[in-house]
């Protein structure tokens, strides 16, 4: 991983600079759906959560994505129910994405093409989506790790050091 020049940081910035500004109003809006629901239902017990059906399933009968209720205990630590907090932790996993997609296109792309590559995820319906219901950051992280796993695996092809591949299998879990 190359560093990044000042240039690159600036368009890094712009990034996060562009979701704000398509996604500045989600941040003023309330709860969508059923997000108090995994709200609440994520304050049950934390093992039991990952390792005893029953209780799993009051929190989602459909998918399975244990790491999804444990993200809320987080966020209800941190935000309560202030639903612009989970918002504003949407739009920064968005930007993480940005930037990791960025570090993705430059390697096969010249600076601009991989900034407007970027800019065209960064102002996309389903991204404003994911930041708008906060039931669906799994999305955005499922997606920020699968970059880090093609990203490590990159590194690791380069160098052939076993800990790149395997952090790299850890991120595809």
């Amino acid at each position: 991983l190359r560093p990044f020049q000042r240039k690159e940081i600036l368009l890094l910035l712009s990034f996060l600079a562009l979701l704000f500004a398509v996604n500045y109003r989600l941040l003023a809006a309330w709860f969508m759906i059923d997000d108090t629901a995994m709200i609440f239902f994520s304050g049950f017990d934390t093992i039991k959560l990952l390792f005893d059906k029953g209780t799993y399933l009051y929190f989602n009968q459909l998918f399975f994505t244990p790491l999804l209720p444990i993200s809320f205990k987080i966020d209800w630590y941190l935000f309560q129910m202030n639903p612009a907090g989970y918002h504003l932790h949407n739009l920064l996993a968005a930007w993480l994405c940005c930037v990791l997609l960025y570090i993705f296109f430059r390697n096969y792309l010249t600076p601009f093409f991989g900034w407007l590559g970027v800019m065209l995820f960064a102002i996309s319906l389903p991204v404003s989506f994911d930041i708008g219901w906060i039931t669906r950051k799994h999305y955005l992280w499922g997606f920020f790790f699968a970059l880090v796993a093609v990203h490590l695996f990159r590194q690791w092809d380069h160098d052939r050091k076993p800990s790149k591949i395997i952090l790299s299998l850890v991120c595809t879990l």
